[in-house]
């Protein structure tokens, strides 16, 4: 008993603990407690196109995220094949809306980011606005 309080009054044993019980505790919760109560009776179905509004703008979001000021300034760029896939992502959503097509650079550098990111921001904020229509259209 005395070996085991002597362990514990190091700093590093109760943070290490501290950590451990947190952890626990998160993962209790999140798999007992639920989010968010709704009785069976009602139902809210979202209409498709918001759904997928919703979804696009989650992934404009993504790539924004990725290609995110700190890591320009640290020189790190998406590799080809990640670039190659948000180009896809990006022309996909702009045929998607019938929006006017942008041509895409082959690869993303220190040239080209602001013009790259200009864009994607627009798109961005065209699909904010559609999904902010679409949901007071829907309420």
């Amino acid at each position: 008993m005395h070996r085991f309080s002597a362990s514990l009054n190091s700093q590093s044993n109760i943070n290490s603990l501290n950590d451990s019980l947190e952890q626990i505790l998160k993962t209790a919760t999140n798999s007992i407690v639920p989010y968010k109560w709704s009785s069976n009776s009602h139902i809210e179905n979202k209409l498709k196109s918001l759904v997928i509004t919703h979804q696009h703008l989650k992934q404009l979001n993504g790539i924004i995220l990725a290609l995110r000021q700190s890591n320009r300034d640290k020189n790190i760029w998406p590799s080809q094949k990640e670039w190659t896939s948000y180009i896809d992502l990006m022309n996909n959503i702009i045929t998607f809306y019938k929006l006017d097509l942008i041509t895409w650079p082959l690869a993303l550098d220190s040239l080209n980011f602001q013009i790259i990111k200009s864009h994607i921001n627009q798109l961005l904020k065209f699909v904010y606005n559609k999904c902010k229509y679409e949901e007071a259209e829907w309420k």
